[in-house]
């Protein structure tokens, strides 16, 4: 039995991380007794896609498929299919996860595993022939969708064996470029990205991690993120790690105790938390240990967005994680989304306000876009905005405009990019109002400044 791991082309610009999640099964399998090769294909086209499956000639294939991606996922398992019709593909990820009788239908797949991949995975190899007896799962049978009850979360996440990125180490990803007041940083150093924990046990409105992960949240021991720190340095010659966890902080005790031990390692890293799962200890201790940028998500400044949202935090807790943050001098960005429901003028005249006070030294301002498996997108679907057939064409996600239409969204945008420019120097912000005049998309959509 052989297995064949891909992450399909994209048609935006490079990803910043690494796919971990295929990375994982393939040495999950691997451990077991099982051939698996995990590569990510970002960066080839297809017909390079075509010619790997037809040399490894695998058995299984697997695709991550996200919803941005899931055109060309779609187009990996059509060219699996046609190179060999006995070959079975299966899809893992958020986008099959919310809608798998779609992906099943009409994405050429005959298996949709339901969030954590690698004992489903290697469960499913193992009963190809007995699909009903594997949890986690979702597959067709006379044209009807059965999905079989849950797979318990991997409780014990230490046993699973560091990704295989044998094929995936030395990919091109974007390099980690923040700012310093008004001083542009590009880490030189070589990058990889890490997990050190799964899952997140807060439900904002926008996002798909609660469906995937169940909001249940689980970490690796410190001993065993640290030998894998050691590993990439030693084996890769990484100096710096970029965590990928969803909020890296969210574990007090655990955090310091991590930082510690990092502290004792000659590489840098940065990282992405809450606002209300930070302190002046832990700062101090991502500072001493090698943290030099700390990405917060924000979302909005007004009370009403943040409540509509489900964000689960306060003005209070932005205004003093940013002044905590500022003081043990580690750099900020912010990410701030506009267009959820509930936004007017008054609710980005909030927003401003703060960033006026907060300063971050980076931003990232993106509208709000409508991802199934989300709160936003059931809203959505509840207004007519939207339905399931949507994800048959091959569109991006849409900017939720429910409420506001897309050019006064994009003014909001603006309103607020300006805000933050006014920081920069006279040349950078002169530089965007020219840009912004004679380019007037350019600063609007999906946008880091």
């Amino acid at each position: 039995m052989k297995v064949l791991l891909l992450s399909p082309p994209t048609h935006f610009k490079k990803p910043s991380m690494a796919p971990l999640g295929i990375c994982y099964i393939s040495a999950y399998l691997n451990q077991r007794g099982i051939e698996a090769k995990a590569y990510d294909c970002f960066d080839v086209k297809f017909s390079d896609v075509e010619k790997l499956i037809k040399k490894e000639n695998p058995d299984v294939v697997g695709i991550s498929c996200f919803t941005n991606l899931r055109p060309e996922a779609k187009k990996i398992a059509e060219i699996s299919k046609n190179l060999n019709s006995n070959v079975k593909v299966v899809m893992g990820g958020s986008h099959p996860n919310a809608l798998p009788d779609q992906v099943l239908k009409y994405y050429s797949t005959d298996f949709v595993i339901h969030g954590e991949g690698e004992l489903i995975m290697y469960n499913l190899v193992k009963n190809l022939d007995k699909p009903q007896k594997v949890n986690g799962i979702s597959f067709l049978k006379d044209d009807r969708t059965i999905t079989t009850k849950p797979e318990s979360f991997i409780m014990d996440l230490d046993k699973i064996p560091f990704p295989d990125i044998s094929n995936v180490i030395n990919k091109s990803y974007t390099p980690v470029i923040f700012r310093r007041g008004r001083e542009t940083i590009k880490i030189k150093k070589k990058i990889f990205s890490m997990n050190t924990s799964r899952g997140c046990p807060f439900n904002c409105q926008f996002c798909s991690t609660p469906k995937f992960w169940g909001r249940k949240w689980r970490a690796f021991s410190q001993k065993k993120v640290i030998d894998e720190m050691k590993f990439l340095h030693d084996e890769y010659d990484v100096e710096h790690i970029y965590f990928s966890d969803d909020t890296f902080t969210i574990n007090e005790k655990r955090t310091i105790k991590l930082c510690d031990a990092i502290k004792n390692l000659d590489m840098t890293y940065n990282c992405e938390t809450r606002v209300n799962c930070v302190s002046k200890e832990i700062l101090k201790k991502l500072k001493d240990s090698g943290c030099i940028l700390l990405k917060y998500g924000v979302e909005s400044a007004s009370p009403k967005i943040l409540k509509n949202i489900n964000k689960m935090i306060t003005v209070k807790q932005i205004l003093r994680a940013f002044k905590l943050t500022k003081e043990v001098d580690i750099p900020t960005e912010a990410f701030l989304m506009v267009g959820n429901p509930g936004e007017n003028n008054k609710s980005i005249g909030e927003t401003i306000d703060v960033l006026k006070k907060i300063r971050p030294d980076g931003m990232f301002c993106a509208l709000a876009l409508v991802y199934p498996g989300t709160g936003l997108y059931e809203l959505a679907k509840r207004q007519g905005f939207i339905n399931d057939s949507f994800w048959l064409t091959e569109k991006d996600p849409p900017v939720y405009t429910v409420e506001n239409n897309i050019l006064k969204l994009r003014y909001f945008q603006y309103r607020i990019v300006s805000e933050l420019m006014k920081t920069r120097s006279s040349k950078e912000y002169i530089k965007f109002l020219l840009n912004r005049l004679t380019s007037p998309w350019r600063y609007f959509q999906r946008k880091k400044y």
